[in-house]
């Protein structure tokens, strides 16, 4: 599980991972804030993408995570090949991966909305907070090692490959992840009841 100070950070990069026009500035600045305070050693990563002008830029934006794809935020594309027909989509390792993903979803009690797949980062980063404490922590630190983990390197290396403002999101996913698994779990809390909050913000 994580620290209860690792929320603020996830919350962070789920943030700021969405569209520009899409972010609530004031969220993104009281979660930057908060994740700074409770992780100094993330405090110059989140400190560069707040001050770079660049964040807001959309057209920097869509070129990195939509047009043209250089750093796609689904993991599933890093970890599977994309089926050749729409016969071979409904059998593929990805497809079974997206059906898995939302089973464990749902196991916790959340929804994903229709507009967005499993596999979109910022969502299973915004989950990762919103179920930060819940008893369930082993199929919680599950979804980590099994799902996010393996995609890990391909999309880090991708984000520091094309040197923007994005590039810092790299070294807060690499601490972020491997955190969640090398911690011992937090204690219990009362877990989110609400499906329809996952991944509120997209």
């Amino acid at each position: 599980m994580p620290q209860p100070t690792n929320v603020a950070a996830y919350r962070f990069l789920s943030e700021v991972l969405l569209y520009p026009e899409d972010r609530d500035a004031q969220r993104l600045g009281s979660y930057a804030e908060l994740a700074g305070l409770a992780a100094p050693e993330l405090r110059d990563a989140i400190e560069s993408l707040m001050a770079s002008p660049e964040l807001q830029d959309c057209d920097t934006y869509l070129e990195m995570f939509e047009i043209g794809a250089k750093c796609p935020l689904y993991l599933g594309h890093y970890q599977f090949e994309e089926p050749k027909s729409c016969s071979g989509a409904a059998v593929s390792g990805r497809n079974s991966y997206m059906i898995q993903l939302k089973n464990l979803y749902r196991h916790f009690g959340f929804e994903v909305q229709a507009r967005e797949l499993p596999d979109y980062l910022p969502l299973m980063l915004d989950f990762l907070a919103l179920s930060a404490g819940h008893p369930a922590h082993k199929h919680r630190r599950l979804l980590v090692k099994q799902f996010m983990l393996p995609a890990l390197p391909a999309i880090t290396k991708k984000l520091r490959e094309v040197e923007n403002v994005y590039s810092p999101v790299a070294g807060i996913l690499e601490h972020l992840l491997n955190d969640e698994v090398e911690q011992p779990p937090a204690p219990a809390q009362e877990p989110a009841t609400a499906a329809a909050d996952l991944c509120n913000a997209t």
